[in-house]
Order: structure tokens, then C-alpha cells, then sequence
């Protein structure tokens, strides 16, 4: 049968999709990420495929399972064929050295689990990352609204036209007529999979469920076990477990060779033969599986289908006892909450707890849908559980109701529930502003507590809330609460702890004492393996550095950090502070870049936008340019903040811009509450003083201002330094001009170029002539070792593909990383970076 004239040519492989399939290279050609959606058969897998095919580049697969979303990692396991366990970040740079340059591309990613979703999110941007989606499945709207947020190149795949449609037909089917053929073509609806099963059968039946279902019946029996073996398992058996079988099935067509094993071709295929399994062979068959399983969850999830459920709990329990990894915990206490008859609330409970622990919310809430039957201990433990989860969620009105309903139970109050039950309505209650009623809860609890094991948890609380309201300022208990947190192994909440004794300790210690808290603590927080928790504290200190006055080890502490995935509060933090450092030292092009790259994904509250829009306004303001400076400020002051107190320096970012622009300060009404802030006032002060043209009192309070600053924040003590000699100076007072002089070898110290600037322009005004800055070339000394070694082997010719694979990393993160050596050089150009000799 002559191919219709109006056909669209073959491309690749492919019947009318050209168009589709030059988007997909066209991003795969610039590392963008894809999402490829569409119905079930309509071809997704083969578009990718024949993309990656013709732009060069190598696929690593992986895809989900509906019935496998609780085994954490399978999908990337399954992409790079090897096993991984641990926390996300971890498992995602493991990931990433293998896929390198290439591409890793997970298919049916509707139905990844949460952890699998996680390592993509954090490997966007690193690798060329490509997902295909089934439309119409119930977790579809989420797993495309995620991937879309970060920046993905959609492909929306439809059913093929009818003249692309026909020449699919005429070559599956040539002997078919035209009747025939238009008439299966009717029926298939322009999808592809349906046209090619239809067709091969040779008859034009209106199912193809009923079609598949009698090319089975005609399967020998080992094909046919075989082949329901395969899709009751879900996933890939490697060759060996279906035998010679096998080979024969992949001839007809029902089964296909992957990465690791073999796989039924396709899920409609599956799900058409698996409906067709009666129950008693179906049990039967899991119980086979069981037996050629080697995880235990997996072979536990058999038995239970199988029926065999007091077996399933034992391998359960028994694996329980052997592995620390928190997510394969949360499966297995899954899988045991359902298999036993006693007492299966607490096992439920257990589940949910590890799923909070691990950040898996949803699931958490899942379990906890049922009421828990037991004692009021029990009870307040799951409506713990339950509150803190939905809480996390953004649902703080149902939250509050669970701990609401709560109050009626009466648990021992030594139990696990009470401590437990205490400690997230005091944590639910100071995120919805009432830091007083959640300290009194968990004071009150604490006092009633006794010596019980889980006290910890509320004496953690209640020494961070009381620093919080400035109830005292003494951070021993704190200390301590943190080491008995950590004594008791609990990683999770060693975190937070330490990130609560981070920020205390800056902002009543300084910047140096707080880095040094959250450097320890990171160490020790990964050794118990969280390592993103661990990353997320090394990226807090970043602030603490700035404002201890190490501007340079501030970008290269943030670039090493960067080199590692990130999730995205984390970067947010590490970038806007980058920026931040980069302006301060000077460099302000670099600086306005950083700022414009994290103004594209920021969250939209303070600590993302919010936080951006002040970093960058302090850049414009002390590199001259008080207009947008003002702008700036006054855009960050609309969002809402956690704490009045992340206000002050934004506040003094605009005050200094409008008097520079000739205005009057704002009028802005600060309550320091920590050590920390405790001389933004006097600088406020100082600043309207020089506004109002008294010079004498500007110099008071700016020297009362920098007193005030010294320890906890180095550049505004130094801006309060010039600013006081500079104010004397306009008052005719001579000694200013040793001030102005200490100010400027201050300034010249810690690298704040722009300030030493203006510390020389106050000096040539009094009449002396100072040094100009040392003109010096961006030393190597900037560099992070990873950039080193790249810039190295930039020199001995090596092209980004070939670096990348090298290092094991995705081409974008090698060309992130060489545009930031670059830039911190001030070379334009790859041959202007070989040539260039690193000191």
C-alpha cells in the first residue's frame, strides 16, 4: 500500500512528530529540562528516544511503577543501574556522577516516589534531565505542576493526524486493504500503540485489552507464567528469572529488553493481561515472586499479596532490625502496619512518624487518615504526627484543629504522646505568630515530664523559644538540649536544634561564633546521615561569614557549596548571600548576575525575594547608585517576615539610600530585641542626623552605632566608623582624619572596596592623599578546588563534555562552574582561561 501523499515524513523513526521532536532536541541540545506528557500508548518513550538518538546524546532509564511508589529510589536506581540508599542530596550526587554528561531520562514519572521526585528536583539544572508523564492518572497534576515549576520545556503529545495514522497501519499491517485499515485506524484514535497492536492482530477489534487477552491464551504455558510473572513484579527481572521464555515473548512483541532485565513492552499491554489473572493464580504467582525476591520490602510486598501476611510482617520486622536507612524504614513499617492484627495502630504510627521524619508529609497524613485505637499515649502521638504534618503542608487551620481535639486526651504526661504532642503545638503555635502560648505549652508539659527518655525534645524547645521571646540570653541550654539530642541519635531533630542554636549564637555572639556552630554541628548532623539537613546548615553560616567580615571566604565557602545539589531554600540563601559578599569586595557586574540568576526561582515570601531585594539594594547603595538602592529597599519591605527583626537591615539600606538622594530617613521604629541588632538604632539615629545637618550629633551616634556593631557585624561597623570621622570632619573637627585613616585600613582588610572608595574620597576632602586601591589581578586564591581542577584541565584542551565525564558531572554544572572561575578571573573567553597562570 502506497503511504498517503499529505503524510509527514519519517523522522527517526517517527510518524508525524516531527515538530515535537525538534523541540526535544533543541533542549536536550541546551541541557533544559523536558517533560514529554501524554495519554498511554500515544508514544512518549519512543519521541525521547529518537530525540536523544538524533542530538548524540546518551539516555540513562529509569521510570516509576504505579504499585512500586513506596521503594524509595527505584526509578533512579533503575536509570543508572546500581543501588543507592541514604538521603536525597546524597543519593542525587551519586547520580549525577553516573549519568555525567548524558542524559537521565525517567519515564512514568506520574508515579516515582517521593524520594526518586526529590533527586530530580535536585539534579535539574546539573544534568540534562527529561521525564515523560501519562496524562489522566491521579498523581499526573502534581508530578507536572513540580517539573514545570523548575523551568521545563513541555511537549504535549496527541494522537496522530489520520494520514500519519494510515502510514503507521499500512507498515505494521501492508497486507492490510485500505478499508481495513481506515477502520482500525478509526477505532485506535490516531494512538499509536493502539494502531500497531490492533493492526498486528489482523482483526479490527474495538478492544484491545480483548485482543492482547487471546494472544495470551494462545502463549505455551511457561510464556504465559512468564510473562504474568513479569507483570505482577512490576518491574524488570533480569533474563535468567524468565528464562528461555523470554526470548519468545520479546518475538511476539508483548516484551522488551531494558537496562536491567526484561520488561513488559508496555503498561497497557500489562494492564489488559493483569486484569485477566484470576485471584487464586494470582496469589500464586506472588508467591513465587517472594521467593526470587532479595529486598525485603519487595519480597514482603509479595507475600502480603500473596495472603501470606503473618510471613510478609516477620520479613518486615526482621529487616526493620537491619538497616538504619530511614526511607526503606518507613516501607517496611508501611508494609508491617498492614500485615499484622495486633495492635496495628502502633506500627501505623511508628510509619508515619518515619515518613515526617524523612519529609514525606503526604504520606505521613495518609496513615494517619484512620483513627488511631489505643491508649490516650498512642492517641497523642498520632495526633502529634498528624498536626505537625499537615502544619508542614501549608494546612496550619487543620492542624490546629487535630492538637484542638487533642486537648481532650489525657496521656501520662512522662509518655512519648505527651512529650511528643507538646512539642509540635508549641512549633504549630509559634508559626502562626504566638510564640507565647507555644512557649507555655511546652513549658508546662516540661515541668510535668519527669526523667523520661524523649525529654530532650521539649527541652530543646523551650530553651530556643525562650532565647526567641528574649526571655534570657544565655545559650547554655541550648547547648546542652542540642548534645542530648544528639546523644539520643535523632538526627532529624539535631538539625533544626542546631539550626535554632545557629542563629541564636549570631544574634547574640556574632557571626564568627555562629559559622563555627553551624560548621560542628553540620559534621556531626551528616555522620548521623542527613545530608541535606547538614548542607542546609553550611549554607545558613553564609550570613554569619559576611557579617564576621570574610568577604572572599564567603564566595569561595558558597561556590564549594554550590558544586553539590541543592535544594532550593538552600541555594536561594547561598546565592542572594554570594551576591552580597561579591558587591561588598567590589564586584559588582558578578554580583548583579548572582542576584538576577536567584531572582528567577526565589520563593515569593522575605527570605527568598524578600531577602534578595536588600542584598541587592546594599550592593547598588555602596557602589553608587542610591536611586535603585531605594527602590530596592523599599520592595523588600512589603513582604511578610517570620520576625520583625528581619526589617532592621533592610530599614538602614533605605534610610542611607534617600538621604543620599536628597530625602528625608524613613521614619522606622525598631525594637532590638537581640545583642545582634543592637546598633541599628544609634545608626538610624546617626543617619537623620546627618540628614538634618548636625554633624556633631551624627558623629555621636554613629561612634555609639559602631561600638555597638564591632563582633557582630563588621561592615556596618566600619560604615559607622567612616561615617562618624566623616561627619567630624564636616564639623571642622581635625581628628578626623585618623579616623578616617582606620577606617580606610579596616575597609582595606576585610576587602570592602566600595566603603574604602568613599573612606578616601573623606580623606582627599581633608585635604590628605591616600593611597589608591592596589591593583590587583582576581587571584587564583578565589577558587574553589573543583574550579582549579577545571580550569587545569580547560588548559591541557579538554572540552566541557569531556571534563564532565572526567569529573563525573552534568555539562551545566561544568559550564556553571568554568563561568564562575571565569568571571572570578576576568577572562571573556575558554582561550583567554588556558592561557591564564593560576597563582
Amino acid at each position: 500500500m502506497t503511504p498517503p501523499e499529505e503524510a509527514e515524513p519519517v523522522v527517526a523513526g517517527l510518524i508525524g512528530r516531527a515538530t515535537e521532536l525538534d523541540e526535544v532536541v533543541r533542549a536536550l541540545r541546551h541541557d533544559r529540562p523536558v517533560v514529554v506528557a501524554g495519554e498511554a500508548g500515544i508514544g512518549k518513550t519512543t519521541l525521547v528516544r529518537a530525540a536523544a538518538a538524533v542530538a548524540g546524546r546518551q539516555l540513562h532509564e529509569g521510570g516509576g511503577f504505579a504499585t512500586l511508589q513506596a521503594l524509595p529510589y527505584l526509578a533512579v536506581r533503575r536509570a543508572i543501574s546500581q543501588p543507592v540508599a541514604g538521603d536525597p542530596a546524597l543519593v542525587a550526587g551519586r547520580v549525577e556522577r553516573a549519568v555525567g554528561p548524558d542524559v537521565l531520562f525517567i519515564d512514568d514519572f506520574q508515579w516515582a516516589d517521593p524520594a526518586t521526585r526529590d533527586v530530580v528536583d535536585l539534579l535539574i539544572g546539573r544534568v540534562a534531565v527529561v521525564v515523560a508523564i501519562r496524562e489522566g492518572d491521579p498523581g499526573t497534576d502534581a508530578a507536572l505542576r513540580a517539573i514545570s515549576a523548575r523551568g521545563a520545556t513541555a511537549v504535549r503529545l496527541r494522537g496522530l493526524a489520520s494520514a500519519d495514522a494510515l502510514l503507521l497501519a499500512s507498515r505494521v499491517h501492508p497486507d492490510a486493504g485500505p478499508a481495513r485499515l481506515r477502520q482500525l485506524v478509526e477505532r485506535a484514535g490516531g494512538n499509536p500503540l493502539l494502531i500497531e497492536e490492533l493492526a498486528a492482530q489482523g482483526r479490527t477489534s474495538t478492544s484491545l485489552a480483548r485482543a492482547i487477552v487471546r494472544q495470551v491464551e494462545r502463549l505455551g504455558p511457561g510464556e504465559r507464567r512468564a510473562l504474568e510473572l513479569l507483570v505482577l513484579a512490576a518491574r524488570p527481572l533480569p533474563p535468567g528469572v524468565v528464562g528461555p521464555a523470554g526470548e519468545r515473548l520479546r518475538g511476539r512483541g508483548l516484551v522488551e529488553a531494558v537496562s536491567d532485565g526484561l520488561a513488559v513492552r508496555h503498561d497497557l499491554i500489562a494492564a489488559a493481561i493483569e486484569e485477566a489473572i484470576d485471584p487464586p493464580r494470582r496469589r500464586r504467582l506472588h508467591r513465587q515472586l517472594a521467593a526470587l525476591m532479595d529486598e525485603p520490602a519487595e519480597r514482603a510486598r509479595h507475600l502480603e499479596a500473596a495472603g501470606r501476611r503473618a510471613e510478609a510482617f516477620d520479613v518486615a520486622v526482621a529487616a526493620l532490625a537491619a538497616t538504619r536507612d530511614p526511607r526503606t524504614r518507613a516501607v517496611l513499617l508501611g508494609i508491617a502496619a498492614r500485615t499484622t492484627d495486633t495492635e496495628p495502630s502502633i506500627w501505623r504510627v511508628r510509619a508515619a512518624l518515619e515518613h515526617r521524619a524523612i519529609g514525606n508529609t503526604s504520606e505521613a497524613i495518609a496513615l494517619l487518615d484512620e483513627p488511631v485505637v489505643g491508649d490516650d499515649g498512642l492517641k497523642a502521638f498520632g495526633a502529634a504526627i498528624l498536626a505537625g504534618s499537615l502544619d508542614h503542608e501549608g494546612r496550619g487551620v487543620e492542624a490546629l484543629a487535630v492538637l484542638e481535639a487533642a486537648h481532650a486526651l489525657r496521656p501520662d504526661p512522662t509518655s512519648d504522646g505527651a512529650i511528643e504532642l507538646a512539642s509540635v503545638e508549641s512549633v504549630v503555635l509559634v508559626n502562626r505568630g504566638r510564640l507565647a502560648d507555644g512557649l507555655a505549652v511546652a513549658e508546662r508539659v516540661l515541668r510535668e515530664a519527669g526523667d523520661t527518655p524523649r525529654r530532650y525534645r521539649l527541652e530543646g524547645n523551650v530553651a530556643a523559644l525562650r532565647l526567641y521571646a528574649a526571655a534570657t540570653d544565655r545559650l547554655e541550654e541550648l547547648e546542652a538540649a542540642l548534645e542530648a539530642t544528639f546523644a539520643a541519635g535523632d538526627g532529624g531533630i539535631a538539625a533544626g536544634r542546631a539550626m535554632d542554636l545557629h542563629y541564636l549564637t549570631l544574634a547574640l555572639r556574632g557571626g564568627a561564633a555562629a559559622a563555627a556552630v553551624a560548621f560542628e554541628a553540620a559534621a556531626r548532623v551528616e555522620a548521623l546521615g542527613y545530608h541535606t539537613r547538614a548542607t542546609e546548615l553550611r549554607a545558613e553560616s553564609a550570613q554569619a561569614t559576611i557579617f564576621a567580615g570574610e568577604l572572599q571566604a564567603t564566595v569561595v565557602h558558597v561556590d564549594s557549596l554550590l558544586e553539590e545539589p541543592l535544594g532550593l531554600l538552600s541555594r536561594q540563601r547561598l546565592l542572594y548571600n554570594r551576591g552580597l559578599a561579591l558587591g561588598l569586595l567590589g564586584r559588582v557586574e558578578e554580583a548583579e548576575r548572582t542576584f538576577e540568576e536567584v531572582a528567577g526561582f526565589a520563593t515569593p515570601d522575605f527570605d527568598g525575594q524578600g531577602c534578595v531585594l536588600w542584598c541587592w539594594g546594599e550592593v547598588a547603595l555602596w557602589s553608587g547608585q542610591a536611586r535603585r538602592a531605594l527602590e530596592l529597599a523599599e520592595s523588600s519591605l512589603t513582604f511578610t517576615a517570620f520576625n520583625d527583626a528581619e526589617f532592621v537591615l533592610p530599614s538602614l539600606t533605605r534610610a542611607w539610600a534617600e538621604v543620599e538622594v536628597g530625602r528625608a530617613p524613613s521614619a522606622s521604629p525598631i525594637r532590638v530585641q537581640f545583642r545582634f541588632l543592637a546598633g541599628a538604632p544609634h545608626e538610624l539615629r546617626g543617619v537623620a542626623a546627618l540628614a538634618a545637618g548636625d554633624h556633631v550629633g551624627a558623629a555621636t551616634a554613629f561612634e555609639e552605632a559602631a561600638s555597638l556593631w564591632a563582633g557582630f557585624h563588621a561592615e556596618r561597623a566600619l560604615i559607622c566608623r567612616w561615617a562618624a570621622a566623616e561627619s567630624q570632619r564636616r564639623a571642622g573637627d581635625a581628628g578626623a582624619v585618623p579616623l578616617l585613616r582606620s577606617a580606610l585600613a579596616g575597609a582595606v582588610a576585610i576587602g570592602f572596596e566600595p566603603l574604602a572608595a568613599r573612606v578616601r574620597r573623606s580623606l582627599r576632602l581633608a585635604g590628605e592623599r591616600p593611597a589608591s586601591a592596589a591593583s590587583t589581578d582576581r587571584p587564583g586564591g578565589l577558587l574553589t578546588a573543583r574550579e582549579v581542577e577545571m580550569v587545569r584541565l580547560v588548559e591541557r584542551g579538554l572540552s566541557n563534555i569531556e571534563i564532565a565525564r572526567r569529573l563525573g558531572l552534568g555539562r551545566p554544572t561544568v559550564a556553571r562552574m568554568l563561568a564562575s572561575a571565569m568571571g572570578k578571573l576576568g577572562v571573556e573567553r575558554r582561550t583567554q582561561l588556558a592561557a591564564r597562570e593560576l597563582v
